[in-house]
């Protein structure tokens, strides 16, 4: 299937399950792999950006359908795949995009909210600064719905504060404020790697 081709079909299938009476649409949708074709669609390369991101608007209505849409993907290890496609996406806009769709799955969706808990703390290490800007501002959300912290954050978050991109930096420092459970020896292990860098700059 062309470029263009694809395109318009996602396009069609996005005002379908846009109608005010969608569910049946929706329904029959998913039962012929409508999910999966999706998520599928993230990961092959010669699938064009646009395309991939008409995909994850498509994510995004399923999601706000409700907690067993959200679960649905979640099933299908759409986490991963979602996880995967922002840290290799070239377009902010795009990636901004993806950040909506994780947002909103970590949002009405207990039975998986860690798992896209996890999913944003394993970005922190990807190479994509935008993609470490957008996970550390749905952490500080997700980590307010899941209220215990994952304990590798900590080194996670100390890590990304060695980027050289300032919007990553500031995003990384608000969240060690946000996290609470991080407390006084965070603070302190970044005195200390603060102070070890400046040493080894000399």
């Amino acid at each position: 299937m062309t470029g263009s081709c694809l395109d318009k079909l996602l396009k069609s299938i996005g005002i379908f399950l846009s109608a005010v009476s969608s569910n049946r649409y929706l329904r029959e949708f998913l039962e012929v792999g409508g999910v999966l074709t999706l998520l599928e669609i993230l990961g092959l390369e010669k699938i064009r950006e646009e395309d991939k991101k008409e995909s994850i608007k498509l994510l995004q209505v399923i999601a706000n359908h409700g907690r067993k849409y959200k679960e649905l993907i979640c099933e299908s290890y759409g986490v991963r795949s979602i996880a995967e496609f922002l840290a290799k996406s070239k377009s902010e806009e795009t990636q901004e995009e993806v950040q909506l769709l994780l947002d909103s799955l970590v949002h009405g969706n207990p039975k998986y909210q860690n798992q896209v808990y996890k999913g944003l703390i394993a970005l922190l290490s990807c190479a994509s600064p935008k993609a470490q800007q957008l996970s550390l501002q749905t952490l500080r959300t997700a980590q307010s719905i899941i209220g215990t912290t994952h304990p590798s954050i900590v080194e996670c978050v100390l890590k990304v504060l060695r980027t050289m991109h300032l919007e990553v930096q500031y995003e990384a420092i608000y969240g060690l404020d946000c996290f609470e459970a991080l407390g006084r020896q965070s603070c302190l292990r970044y005195v200390r790697w603060s102070s070890q860098s400046w040493r080894d700059s000399d």
